[in-house]
């Protein structure tokens, strides 16, 4: 039996996500909504739907998909997707999430998960990769893009609409 003290000590492996880490990676999403911010947009998250999404995108090729697994345990989890950018035929790749609980924070993980992301994104070919920055929850991050040579080029602002009821 795996006490709490050689969970917290186990070796945490980042990999590709596999059909099986679905229903944890679900729970997950779960978590990074409480926390993000988005439900004050409305934007409230449905777990039929994330668990549809993950789905799709393990088996889509455009799609890099990591989780980070602590002793069988998913502590963190990455998705990026590769795109052809809209002003040229270059392609590139975007994080469309990334979030590691906040009890394992402060270690590698998430940096691993990135990197992870970063790779899948220069094997795909990819001229550009880019990251989100979600100001609730990264308090560190634009320190972090910086050290890893990232540049600032957009900010993303958003705005609850109110016709639209989930």
């Amino acid at each position: 039996m795996t006490t709490a003290e050689d969970h917290q000590h186990a070796r945490t492996v980042v990999r590709k996500a596999v059909v099986g880490d679905i229903p944890a990676m679900v729970m997950i999403g779960k978590r990074f909504i409480d926390e993000s911010g988005y439900r004050k947009l409305g934007i409230n998250g449905n777990p039929h739907k994330l668990h549809d999404s993950l789905q799709k995108a393990i088996n889509d090729e455009s799609c890099g998909v990591f989780v980070a697994d602590r002793a069988g345990v998913l502590i963190g989890v990455a998705q990026a997707v590769k795109f052809t950018n809209y002003f040229s035929d270059a392609p590139t790749a975007i994080e469309l999430f990334w979030w590691v609980a906040p009890e394992h924070r402060g270690g590698s993980s998430a940096i691993r998960l990135m990197e992870a992301m970063e790779r899948w994104a220069d094997e795909q070919l990819c001229v550009t990769f880019a990251m989100v920055d979600i100001v609730s929850i990264n308090g560190s991050a634009p320190g972090i893009y910086e050290r890893r040579g990232y540049e600032l080029c957009e900010r993303t602002w958003i705005k609850r609409l109110t016709r639209w009821q989930q």
